[in-house]
């Protein structure tokens, strides 16, 4: 009997479905093989969910082969590697002697066996491998690729006129093997499944600058569009590690300066392209499980609102192993970026380094139709002013299910790749810290939070705008006061001038 229940928890899942057990059995004493799986409790005895049993010596047996599963292809290393003890042609040698038919004849392209031939699709053989055999004369056959032969014509010796039975293929919606040998054949060793171990890695991103991000607020003292910018980002499954540049304040054109590095640490399964991670499923779980996301970097832009909630204005996702090159300069980054398949493609984990633009996207709403209707009639009534001229297919595209999506900016940003080992011989600091520290932004004079520096705000988006309306005010307050003292005076000193002669 084999049991799973002593297995590790569901927890720890790749252990779980990665086991070798190899027993010794005699027939007709060991004929029944019992596989229960269980549910683990942490407190109390586990759970049955549910057994089955099979017939061990009824498979060894049986004139279908059954006891050891026909793979769907021949390899010889890996872990498809070729489990038998017998290989394919010994097999089909020994089903020939068995039933007294002649030794099959190994052809190019097929297998004669007895009065029956077996055409050998190409499909048979691994791609590399037929190439080069087509290269060869007919007559010039390598022994390797006899064996892809010989598993193809077990697949089918349902074919087999008088003598034809299906043998047993691998099946099954449990993954385990039940390889049974005979003990006076060296058993081969078995398969290595132990779990592929994840790599570690960390990921340093460095936020230079946005361009053209959405102006989603209106100065309350010019009535300007302006945008307070912030930048987040995460890497998906890993949202509890979200890390912010600080704000870019009152940018008037979609500008915003940072210099800012967010650096992430993850564990890596480089087959699967996959990050893997622990967390609780639920605040009532005792352990933690295990999962596992592809490995994306979320970029999000943000307008920054210190009394109400902030506003999302964009994002972008990059998957590391498969992302778009980023553009060199802004005016060469568009929204086709955002699309799924943009080239040239890029692979972080291939080429380690990667700076240039990309686009931030958002689903298109009724308020930037408004806004882009505001902005229209703002630019009419300013003809004499000169302005590049904008694709629609730039800055918006719609996708497969008919949602359209919309720039809503853009981000120069710079990743670096290391492994753990490697980022702890060079460590670097978070934000602008040290090592290795980043120059703080060269911001306009206009970047500052009007709401604790009202002297600035006056100076700034005041006195410049409306400077010539603000002096004749002045002037004009002044003479009035002087006409108004020069009337408060003048009948008392008209009276006393008549009294005093």
């Amino acid at each position: 009997m084999a049991a799973f229940g002593n297995c590790p928890p569901p927890e720890e899942k790749e252990k779980l479905e990665k086991r070798v057990f190899e027993m010794t059995i005699s027939f007709p004493m060991d004929s029944e093989l019992t596989i229960s799986v269980f549910d683990h409790d942490l407190i109390g005895s586990d759970d049955l969910i549910g057994e089955t049993k099979l017939d061990l010596e009824n498979r060894f047996y049986s004139n279908h082969r059954a006891n050891c599963g026909l793979a769907l292809q021949y390899d010889v290393d890996g872990y498809n590697a070729w489990r038998d003890a017998f290989k394919p042609c010994q097999i089909l040698s020994a089903l020939c002697k068995k039933h007294s038919l002649p030794i099959a004849e190994y052809r190019r392209e097929e297998v004669k066996v007895n009065n029956k031939i077996f055409k050998i699709p190409i499909e048979a053989f691994p791609e590399e491998a037929f190439l080069k055999d087509k290269n060869k004369e007919d007559d010039e056959l390598l022994s390797g690729y006899d064996e892809h032969k010989a598993l193809h014509v077990l697949q089918h010796w349902y074919e087999m006129p008088e003598f034809g039975t299906r043998l047993v293929p691998e099946h099954g919606s449990l993954h385990m093997w039940i390889d049974l040998f005979p003990t006076d054949v060296p058993a081969p060793p078995p398969v290595n499944i132990k779990p592929r171990e994840p790599v570690s890695y960390e990921l340093r991103v460095i936020i230079w600058n946005t361009d053209d991000v959405i102006l989603d607020d209106i100065n309350p003292f010019t009535g300007e569009p302006s945008s307070d910018i912030y930048v987040k980002g995460w890497i998906r499954g890993l949202e509890g590690e979200k890390q912010e540049t600080d704000v870019h304040f009152n940018s008037l054109t979609g500008e915003g300066n940072f210099n800012w590095r967010f650096v992430y640490r993850f564990d890596y399964l480089p087959t699967e392209k996959e990050i893997t991670y622990k967390k609780k499923e639920s605040i009532f779980s005792l352990e933690e499980s295990e999962f596992r996301e592809p490995a994306v970097l979320a970029l999000q832009v943000w307008d920054y609102d210190r009394i109400s909630a902030n506003d999302f204005l964009g994002s972008i996702e990059l998957k590391l192993s498969d992302m778009v090159r980023g553009a060199k300069t802004s005016q060469q980054c568009t929204i086709k970026m955002a699309k799924d398949k943009a080239t040239p493609r890029f692979s972080i984990f291939r080429n380690k380094r990667m700076k240039g633009w990309w686009p931030f996207v958002k689903l298109k709403s009724e308020e930037d139709i408004e806004r882009e209707e505001r902005e229209a009639e703002e630019k009419s009534k300013k003809k004499k002013k000169k302005r590049k001229h904008v694709r629609i297919e730039d800055v918006q595209y719609t996708d497969t299910s008919g949602n359209v999506y919309i720039l809503a900016g853009k981000v120069e940003a710079e990743f670096q790749l290391l492994t753990v080992e490697e980022a702890e011989k060079s460590p670097v600091g978070l934000a602008r810290k040290e090592p290795e520290p980043l120059d703080k932004p060269n911001r306009p004079k206009t970047s500052f939070n009007w709401f604790v520096n009202p002297l600035k705000t006056f100076v700034f988006f005041i006195w410049k705008k409306y400077k010539k309306y603000i002096i004749a005010l002045l002037i004009i307050a002044i003479l009035t006061v002087f006409l108004v003292l020069i009337l408060y005076t003048m009948p008392g000193y008209i009276s006393q001038k008549i009294i005093n002669g």
